[in-house]
């Protein structure tokens, strides 16, 4: 109950909008998951398997509950959902790290370093 899956998108902002929290059950796989940085951009909790953390900034990854076992990450989800405070005290916490990690003022200052170098 409470729990949707969804495919493809047109527009990913409304339908994040609505949620409370994002999982990312990645089991195999590398890169960033740009689905991780929309939620937190709106705000929203993030719960993951490891992999689903994968470049990720170290203290982002910390403040993100994860693990690879399904059970327990069923488990994650269930008392996530049913704290509503804690969900949004935990989805602050995500949140701070991801614009400390990759505020648009990072990124351009990383490219910037980035061109110089050439």
């Amino acid at each position: 109950p409470g729990i949707s899956c969804y495919g493809d998108l047109d527009e990913i902002g409304p339908f994040i909008s609505q949620m409370d929290v994002l999982i990312v059950p990645i089991l195999e796989g590398s890169g960033v998951r740009i689905k991780v940085f929309e939620a937190l951009d709106f705000g929203k909790l993030v719960l993951s398997t490891p992999v689903g953390l994968e470049g990720l900034a170290e203290d982002l990854k910390a403040t993100i509950p994860n693990t690879r076992d399904p059970i327990e990450l069923a488990e994650l989800m269930i008392r996530w959902y049913l704290n509503p405070t804690q969900r949004a005290q935990t989805a602050k916490l995500q949140q701070a790290a991801y614009w400390e990690n990759y505020s648009p003022e990072k990124l351009i200052n990383a490219l910037k370093i980035m061109l110089d170098a050439y």
